[in-house]
């Protein structure tokens, strides 16, 4: 990660930029893509917690979300149980990464602090926005593609909060599986260990849905505490239940094992190490199908007004009420 992915002269430093430049939409949006994409980085997924952070009245936000999704930017996570409530989450692990950590300390990275950054934000921001949300998408897609077959076909797979009135409080779920109108699963998608604690959160909220017959889900990185595996409504699922043997542990997650694709601008790296930069990153652009336009916008991404993504000098407008 110090010597490579953050190091002065690596093509992801800047590749944020490029794909900024390809959202097929006015530049003058561009300050709205910005607050966006910095408010779902930091956590925030409902429409309106993302209108309120990015300081974009629920008028103006619909416009630059929707082209930030058929970007590939953003994808949008359906709740199978409450209309109007999806959630929204970035697409791209390596859009994750700069926009958690490179962004935020580019110029100390572009001065070869790599090592100092990283001391401090391998162990916050690299688990908490980027491998944890990350791990929650692949466990929902492992679901949804049929990777546990016990819990047979699948006609959704989503996330949802559940109103706990008696406890006034609401349950985040971060895997709610659908058939047929009817829940057959719910889960915890988590980096840590989960163990008892957690299975007992889910049974209460399985209580408050009325699905007494759906399954469990337990998805952790870090592994299912034993004792829980014998029930027979448990369904846990671990790295190796994904990746495949011998990528069992928390400590083996990575950059690579939850990316599915590699990066166009860092896989022409790879092959060309000795490529300048600024024509590697031209490599990268063409080859995501970006024109000549969108690349001299990514060339020169600031605007007055509009500073980078995830910035110390991001603005946020007051929200409109």
């Amino acid at each position: 990660m110090v010597e490579e992915v953050l190091a002065p002269g690596s093509p992801l430093l800047d590749a944020a930029e490029a794909d900024l430049a390809a959202v097929p939409d006015p530049p003058a949006l561009r300050g709205a893509y910005r607050a966006i994409l910095a408010a779902i980085a930091t956590g925030e997924r409902s429409f309106s917690a993302i209108s309120r952070v990015a300081g974009l009245p629920s008028g103006a936000l619909s416009r630059p979300l929707a082209a930030l999704q058929r970007a590939g930017l953003v994808e949008r996570v359906p709740d199978p149980l409450r209309e109007r409530r999806d959630r929204y989450e970035l697409s791209d692990p390596y859009l994750r990464l700069w926009l958690a950590i490179v962004a935020p300390n580019r110029s100390r990275l572009q001065a070869g602090a790599a090592a100092d950054v990283w001391a401090r934000q391998g162990e916050t921001s690299w688990p908490s926005q980027v491998l944890g949300p990350r791990w929650e998408a692949v466990a929902r897609a492992h679901l949804a593609g049929g990777g546990e077959e016990r819990l047979g076909p699948l006609d959704a797979v989503g996330t949802t909060t559940v109103p706990d009135r008696a406890r006034r409080r609401g349950h985040e779920v971060d895997l709610v599986a659908m058939r047929a109108g009817r829940v057959v699963a719910l889960g915890e998608a988590k980096l840590r260990a989960l163990g008892p604690a957690d299975l007992e959160r889910l049974l209460r909220i399985r209580e408050l849905l009325g699905a007494s017959e759906a399954s469990i889900v337990l998805a952790s990185a870090g592994g299912v505490e034993p004792g829980l595996d014998g029930r027979p409504d448990l369904v846990a699922i671990e790295p190796a239940d994904v990746y495949g043997a011998g990528r069992g542990s928390a400590t083996a997650l990575g950059a690579v094992h939850l990316t599915p694709e590699p990066h166009p601008v860092r896989a022409e790296h790879d092959r060309h190490p000795n490529r300048p930069q600024a024509e590697g990153n031209q490599i990268g652009r063409r080859r995501a199908g970006l024109s000549d336009s969108h690349n001299q916008a990514a060339d020169h991404p600031e605007r007055p007004g509009q500073p980078r993504i995830g910035s110390d000098k991001t603005s946020h407008k007051p929200e409109t009420t």
